[in-house]
């Protein structure tokens, strides 16, 4: 945040955030103050990861990737809800929110993300690593990001 004080026009990033390591209603909420904070210079960034010493630690699949892409799109489509729905409920395999706990005498059917972002839509980047992510990336109509290998991920797909 401190470069963000330091500059006017330059924007802001991590390439991408590893989503299978955080709770993406977190990642939400996170990504919204940065923007705020910044007034729209930062650029959000999604991944599945592939350090297995990374993502698994944290509890989330990367070995086995069937399952680490299945987290990974229902973090995507919470985090999605969370920018682009004032209100919302997601009951998913791996998310229930909000969860069936008696809140005050009556059951929450939706919650809120606070804060959200300033400036919507949020532009979202993704790396490109397989011709799956390539369909997923345009799906969601994200900015892809030709990581090290894209020059032959994409003599494949083309």
């Amino acid at each position: 945040m401190w470069l963000a004080t330091q500059t006017r026009r330059l924007k802001l990033g991590c390439a991408f955030n590893v989503v299978p390591m955080w709770h993406p209603i977190r990642l939400a909420e996170d990504y919204a103050m940065a923007d705020i904070v910044t007034d729209g210079r930062v650029i959000m960034g999604v991944g599945r990861g592939y350090h297995s010493r990374e993502v698994e630690t944290f509890g989330a699949p990367v070995i086995d990737q069937a399952a680490n892409r299945e987290l990974f799109e229902e973090q995507v489509d919470l985090l999605l809800k969370c920018f682009n729905e004032e209100a919302f409920g997601h009951h998913g395999k791996h998310y229930d929110c909000p969860p069936a706990v008696d809140y005050r005498g009556y059951q929450l059917t939706e919650i809120t993300c606070v804060p959200r972002p300033k400036h919507l839509p949020v532009e979202v980047w993704m790396p490109i690593a397989s011709s799956k992510s390539i369909d997923y990336m345009a799906s969601k109509d994200f900015k892809a990001m030709v990581t090290l290998n894209g020059e032959k991920i994409l003599d494949d797909v083309i």
